[in-house]
């Protein structure tokens, strides 16, 4: 793979450089540009993705008698979690949620 990379770069330098001196530069950087653009924008799609379906080292909340729910002190949105990522509550409108504990019937 490496082969073919280094056989393309031999022959696009030149190409691009004699359309470069004759066209105008913004023809060679435009695509160059779009290229990066787009690798930029796959790879960050692709960790997005990798992240979504990590659910390997995230702990599972318990499922007992008791349930913990977070609400905003803010705007009252309540929350439920499912999988705790960390010990700390979670924020909403910039502050920590309160913990509240229920008992489940």
């Amino acid at each position: 793979m490496s082969r073919l990379r280094t056989l393309l770069l031999v022959g696009a330098v030149p190409l691009s450089l004699i359309f470069g001196l004759v066209y105008g530069w913004r023809f060679v950087f435009a695509p160059l540009l779009a290229a990066v653009l787009l690798s930029w924008s796959i790879a960050s799609l692709r960790v997005l993705v990798q992240d979504a379906r990590d659910d390997d080292g995230v702990p599972a909340v318990q499922d007992g008698p008791e349930r913990t729910v977070f609400t905003c002190p803010e705007c009252a949105t309540e929350v439920l979690l499912l999988y705790r990522g960390t010990p700390k509550a979670p924020s909403h409108c910039g502050q920590r949620m309160t913990p509240r504990t229920e008992i489940v019937r």
